[in-house]
């Protein structure tokens, strides 16, 4: 029964869904995505996690950092901030992180790092959604690499490569405060990352140029913490022992707890200006059809193509995704009449089973008193015989006395059996009298609800007593 209700729970909830609009029930992943024009770096840069180049300090930064269903979901508890820049041979992604305690643990290339605070970044070069890949870095500046060929979610699984390690990945970390040193109060920590130009490219494609946009996406995760006996710091953990949810803090919501969602990443543009000028504006899909058909050069004729291209997919992608969400709503609403149904036909049963308990419970109860009532009679029957037989016994010994010179060890007998009998009779009056006060209290206190329990009892107990009154008297 309870995985019954369960089930038909989960169902309403399902058809309440269908009653919505499909922009009310996907709001949070309907949002725009994203946009940063990442600009050049004049030198290279020298990767050692403390972003004291003057490109950083140039560079435009991203702020927009949010808990990753969006929403009304909370705040993030610390400030992150993300910046990129970009030259022929790298890009170079940078994050600073509020952090008033600093800590990692795992040491190991490619274990799972985000069981430890991380941040972590996802790349999708060519922007289809496909082929794309994640690096995740901890304080400890432990690398977790992994290329997917598409996300979880496909219908097919994609394929995950867990032993893949991004070729010629620079990275590096540092920590303004102390790392694991629960006695003190940290600043935060920074992380700073090249990613080769040979580990975005496929085949001999050019992926760092000006005008190229790629899908990016940053998620930070954050665990909540104590400290164990030893001052060590450990994850907080329910009353079951397991470890509290942690947080997702990511670069724009993608609606879901879920990264692997490409098409919710930030859109990210190549710009051919120089961190420290002012770079171009962001172009969009609809800018580069407006250059075709207007002639305006906003961006390079191959590239205007390219992004036209890329809108005419779009929309198409969206009437297939438009015709989805329609069948789907037509599939709401008969999961909602049948599950109507299935709770109609549920509550007549369950009142045709209240119904049966009922006259049983009616008919047990009537048993149970006329049970009661026949042991008490029975009960009384025997008491009165069993007094006659000793008086009887009596009568006939004090007659055989004259007669019978040993007749005093029988009487003895007698007298013996007649005090075991008045014992065991005054022993029962007394608990007909507890059980005769208990009644009277509980029907005084709650005649209602004490009167289907007490009331057949407490007649016969009162009709025992007075049974027994009557006997007093007449003896």
């Amino acid at each position: 029964m309870k995985h019954l209700l369960t089930g038909l729970c989960a169902l309403l909830s399902t058809a309440a869904m269908a009653q919505q609009s499909p922009t009310v029930c996907y709001a949070n992943r309907l949002t725009p995505v994203q946009q940063y024009v990442c600009q050049r770096t004049p030198l290279p840069l020298h990767i050692d996690g403390r972003l004291d180049e003057a490109a950083w300090q140039q560079a435009a930064d991203i702020t927009h950092f949010v808990d990753i269903s969006g929403g009304n979901h909370p705040a993030p508890r610390y400030h992150t901030t993300a910046k990129m820049l970009w030259d022929d041979d790298y890009l170079y992604v940078a994050a600073v992180m509020e952090e008033p305690h600093v800590w990692a643990t795992l040491t190991k290339r490619d274990t799972i790092v985000y069981h430890d605070n991380d941040f972590e970044v996802f790349i999708d070069p060519d922007g289809d959604g496909h082929n794309y890949f994640e690096v995740e870095v901890n304080a400890l500046n432990t690398v977790f690499d992994l290329s997917l060929t598409h996300p979880y979610r496909a219908p097919q699984r994609p394929f995950v490569q867990f032993q893949w390690n991004c070729p010629g990945l620079l990275v590096a970390t540092s920590v303004q405060g102390t790392l694991n040193d629960a006695s003190d109060t940290d600043r935060g920590w920074t992380l700073e990352m090249a990613i080769p130009r040979q580990a975005l490219a496929s085949e001999f494609e050019r992926v760092l140029e000006a005008g190229k946009q790629l899908r990016i996406g940053f998620s930070r995760v954050e665990w909540q913490h104590t400290t164990d006996a030893a001052g060590r710091y450990v994850k907080k953990k329910d009353r079951n022992g397991r470890p509290l949810r942690e947080d997702n803090w990511t670069w724009g919501a993608t609606g879901l707890v879920a990264m692997h969602m490409p098409e919710r990443w930030g859109c990210v543009q190549l710009s051919p200006t120089t961190a420290g000028t002012t770079p171009e504006a962001f172009v969009t899909m609809a800018d580069a059809a407006a250059a075709i058909f207007t002639g305006f050069a906003v961006v390079d004729t191959g590239f205007a193509v390219r992004r036209a291209l890329d809108l005419r997919a779009l929309l198409e992608s969206m009437e297939r995704y438009a015709r989805e969400l329609q069948a789907l709503h037509g599939g709401l609403d008969s999961i909602n009449e049948r599950v109507s149904g299935m709770i109609r036909d549920f509550a007549a049963h369950v009142d045709s089973r209240q119904e049966e308990l009922a006259a049983s419970a009616k008919r047990v109860t009537v048993a149970r008193d006329r049970v009661r009532e026949m042991m008490d009679q029975k009960r009384l029957s025997l008491e009165d015989g069993a007094k006659e037989r000793f008086a009887n016994l009596e009568r006939v010994l004090n007659e055989a006395a004259s007669f019978l010179p040993d007749v005093s060890a029988l009487r003895a007998e007698v007298e013996a059996a007649r005090a075991k009998y008045d014992r065991q009779s005054e022993e029962l009056r007394r608990i007909r009298e507890r059980r005769l006060l208990r009644a009277e209290h509980a029907l005084r206190n709650n005649p209602t609800a004490a009167s289907r329990r007490h009331k057949g009892p407490f007649e016969q107990l009162k009709r025992i007593q007075q049974h027994d009154e009557e006997k007093k008297h007449s003896a």
